[in-house]
């Protein structure tokens, strides 16, 4: 696979990653990824790793059947993810669908302690059954309520 972080809009919503920290710690990663035209996202096990400075602060995995196929989109939902009770590592949401132009957009929402991002210096990786579809480190943008990185810009 050759990783990408291709636009998936054209409008003001680029490709971004948001830690929010506010008592309800938030990751939010909302991207494009280039995969096989065949990638089934029900058939597969998805994982998204964050380090702050090296040191890893959050990592979320769906497993083999966790995605459902609703319309044309692929989603896994736990509204209990917000209040500690989830099902799989705080993931609240992740939904896909694969676009006209064959970029697969994904959002993905989890709740977990993001003390320890305390160093703008981060990197996300993404897996997808265990092969590395894209890593990224960047230095992100701080904010008083947490780090920011736009992958449009």
């Amino acid at each position: 696979m050759t990783p990408s972080w291709p636009r998936i809009c054209n409008h003001p919503c680029p490709s971004k990653i948001r830690f929010r920290r506010n008592g309800d710690d938030l990751v939010y990663l909302k991207l494009g990824l280039d995969l096989p035209a065949d990638f089934d996202p029900a058939t597969a096990e998805i994982e998204i790793e964050i380090e702050s400075g090296g040191e890893s602060v959050y990592t979320g995995t769906l497993l083999v059947g966790d995605v459902a196929k609703r319309g044309h989109k692929w989603q896994f939902l736990d509204r209990r993810a917000r209040k500690g009770s989830g099902t799989r590592d705080g993931i609240a949401l992740m939904q896909t669908t694969l676009n006209r132009d064959g970029v697969w957009r994904v959002q993905f929402k989890a709740f977990s302690d993001l003390s320890a991002a305390v160093d703008p210096l981060v990197r996300v990786t993404v897996y997808v059954d265990g092969a590395t579809v894209y890593e990224r480190e960047e230095i992100w943008r701080e904010r008083s309520n947490g780090f920011l990185h736009d992958l449009g810009h």
